[in-house]
């Protein structure tokens, strides 16, 4: 029979997709419109310490979203209404031993066959290390800048690859007669 074929078959490609889905590093799960998990995947579980058993039945705004990011969760889950997928939203959430995390959060929206809402996906990159990174970067470039301004005795000018002036200190200045806007 036909169907038993194509029923197979959808079987078949169910099972891969369901692979995918929970072999995946990122964090990957599914919510109603009203924000309970109804999805888990094993990434989620690295990523946030709880089980699929605590997490599933939870509403994710009240279990991942910190204090200071209070009503985030259902303004996002209105935006997929509204206009459809929300991609790489950059955020904070909270694992289950309250440790925040800098996450990148990309947001789709569940169909149903009517096309209504019937709700959403969430696939969540902890970039916290990106951010720790991209904070220590800033924090020695400051400490670089600062130090070139300030030192007094040694003229020190950075140029582009265009020879066009984009640093000049201030013994520069004093040396050469002009300010650094000049």
């Amino acid at each position: 029979d036909g169907r038993d074929w194509r029923a197979a078959r959808v079987g078949a490609a169910l099972g891969r997709v369901a692979a995918i889905v929970s072999s995946s590093d990122d964090a990957i799960l599914g919510k109603t419109v009203d924000g309970v998990i109804t999805h888990w995947n094993s990434g989620a579980e690295r990523l946030y310490g709880y089980s699929a058993a605590e997490a599933v039945g939870q509403n994710a705004g009240d279990m991942l979203v910190p204090p200071d990011r209070a009503g985030e969760m259902q303004a996002l889950l209105e935006r997929i209404a509204a206009s459809g997928v929300v991609q790489s939203y950059e955020t904070r959430r909270r694992s289950k031993g309250g440790t925040i995390l800098d996450v990148a959060v990309t947001l789709s929206p569940i169909r149903a066959s009517d096309c209504a809402l019937a709700g959403v996906s969430a696939v969540v990159r902890d970039i916290s290390d990106q951010k720790r990174a991209e904070q220590a970067l800033r924090e020695s470039e400051e400490r670089f800048r600062f130090l070139l301004q300030n030192i007094s005795s040694v003229a020190v000018q950075g140029y582009g690859p265009d020879g066009i002036t984009q640093y000049w200190n201030q013994a520069s200045e004093r040396l050469y007669g002009y300010s650094a806007r000049e």
